[in-house]
């Protein structure tokens, strides 16, 4: 059961994506949170402190620490710099002693 804050934000969401279509942030976020299982709300507060989700690490990174990317609705990559990094020196290794 919902409470009256909970309504009254589920409704300005709604009004949000009936106004800018289906393809709005909130459906975007609502897949998000569905996606790492947390509540909505609580993916709405990481979003606000200024955290993206790093699809690599599997955690909350600062949006600093991703490059950038034009597709992406954020501009942003989803995987942060560091483990972009990581990923290309296990395949570099990894690509070297195949070929050795």
């Amino acid at each position: 059961m919902m409470g009256n804050a909970d309504q009254a934000v589920t409704d300005h969401w709604v009004e949000s994506v009936e106004r800018r279509g289906p393809r709005s942030d909130i459906g975007r976020y609502r897949q998000g949170a569905t996606l790492l299982g947390i509540s909505l709300n609580a993916y709405c507060e990481y979003i606000r402190a200024g955290l993206k989700w790093c699809s690599g690490h599997k955690a909350w990174e600062r949006r600093a620490d991703f490059g950038p990317h034009r597709r992406y609705p954020d501009g942003l990559n989803s995987i942060c710099r560091v483990w972009d990094r990581e990923s290309a020196r296990n395949r570099q290794r990894a690509y070297r002693r195949r070929s050795a």
